[in-house]
């Protein structure tokens, strides 16, 4: 449904340009770090540069969000809005990429980036969208917070199906290649083309985001750019002493920089899909909210994962990237939670408890970061997903169905 404006338009604006005043403060002392050429301690650095990918998260969330409110048709409005905020994600994992082609040591962190952020939209993302539907809903009355969602998100569920399998061949072969990349584009063209088959229902701008859709055209597309604009350059100087620090400095002082990459850095790219997901949730759209968090993880394993390989050749490092062997468990825990994830939805509704198994589940992995820890977990899942689609193969079914592209019902 799209709003339909009164003539007074962009008259609720200014009651909300103190979320770009306080953006932009948060952003002021990354830049001037960065452009001052200031010498940080490790822990100031990861604060202070971590705060200014958060920001242009943001910013790129709420630039996305009017976007994807101009955007005639629906079908794609979700795809818009996920690859446009995770921007800055895509900004370190590239960087540490790109470098891993001409030095050696920064291969150890290329995937560490792209598996934390996939496992932190289920395992913490999922339960958070779950507890607040529960929550909203009990305070207006209902007494079965149910999250059901739309059989069009089969769609989704049935490509992250697709995406999972393919990492746990890319796991098993523990290579990255430029093959692989054209194969997960292509896996993303196919998403692309299947759901813009099907109109899902999609809710409406509010904040920030409904105010900017709310002013003259002009305006409007002039505040757009300059979100995005600081995003990117924000992002840009922010995404290499952040990634730098806690791979290196951090590492060099005790700490194992492998899993301080994985840990804090989805927090500070993840933050604004997280919220966006969220405040759908606090206001009743649990369907919208696990629809932002689905699409944002099929993006990841799907372009975020094909531009490794590509960043890493175009950095001189050859066409194949290996992945030694915390890399390949990191990953295969990382598929197995998601194929965990997907087959907890396959009947398309969830409830409150659900997302507290999810929620311990991801707690518990955190205290076992070393390689044999991923891999039982990893095997736990796997075993728990085969007993949930074990239970319902009809819904399994239905769901690959949805990867066809024709308009049968799902």
């Amino acid at each position: 449904m799209r709003h339909k404006y009164p003539p007074e338009a962009g008259g609720n604006m200014g009651g909300d340009l103190w979320k770009i005043a306080v953006a932009a403060l948060i952003a002021i002392p990354a830049i001037a770090c960065r452009l001052g050429d200031v010498s940080l301690k490790p822990a100031a650095a990861v604060v202070i540069f971590g705060a200014g990918l958060a920001a242009a998260s943001f910013a790129f969330a709420w630039a996305a969000r009017v976007i994807r409110e101009k955007i005639r048709s629906t079908r794609l409005a979700a795809v818009a809005l996920v690859l446009v905020t995770t921007l800055p994600l895509y900004g370190v994992e590239l960087y540490l990429s790109y470098r891993s082609g001409g030095q050696a040591e920064y291969a150890h962190y290329t995937i560490a980036n792209m598996t934390g952020s996939s496992r932190l939209l289920v395992g913490l993302g999922w339960p958070a969208v779950i507890l607040l539907f529960a929550f909203t809903t009990y305070r207006r009355g209902s007494v079965a917070p149910l999250i059901r969602l739309d059989v069009g998100r089969r769609i989704e569920l049935g490509f992250l199906y697709a995406a999972a399998f393919g990492a746990f061949v890319i796991a098993l072969k523990r290579t990255l290649t430029v093959f692989d990349s054209v194969l997960l584009v292509a896996l993303f063209i196919a998403f692309v083309h299947r759901r813009s088959q099907r109109t899902l229902p999609e809710p409406e701008a509010d904040g920030l985001a409904g105010s900017l859709s709310e002013l003259p055209q002009t305006e409007q597309g002039g505040l757009v750019v300059a979100l995005i604009a600081i995003g990117l350059f924000v992002g840009g100087i922010c995404a290499r002493p952040f990634a730098e620090t806690l791979a290196f400095a951090i590492h060099g002082r005790g700490f194992d920089g492998f899993v301080l990459v994985q840990s804090i850095t989805p927090f500070a790219t993840e933050c604004a899909t997280l919220f966006v997901a969220a405040t759908l949730a606090s206001r009743g759209e649990g369907d919208g909210a696990i629809g932002v968090l689905l699409t944002s993880k099929l993006a990841l394993w799907t372009l975020l994962l094909a531009g490794v390989p590509i960043a890493h050749a175009l950095g001189g490092g050859g066409f194949s990237l290996a992945l030694d062997g915390r890399q390949s468990a990191s990953m295969f825990l990382t598929a197995s939670q998601a194929l965990f994830g997907v087959s907890l939805l396959i009947r398309l509704r969830m409830r409150p408890g659900v997302g507290l198994v999810v929620l311990s589940a991801f707690i518990a992995q955190q205290f076992f970061p070393g390689t044999s820890g991923r891999i039982v977990f990893g095997v736990i899942y796997l075993v728990a997903a085969a007993a949930l689609v074990a239970a319902e193969p009809r819904k399994l079914a239905s769901t690959f169905r949805a990867l066809r592209t024709d308009r049968s019902k799902l």
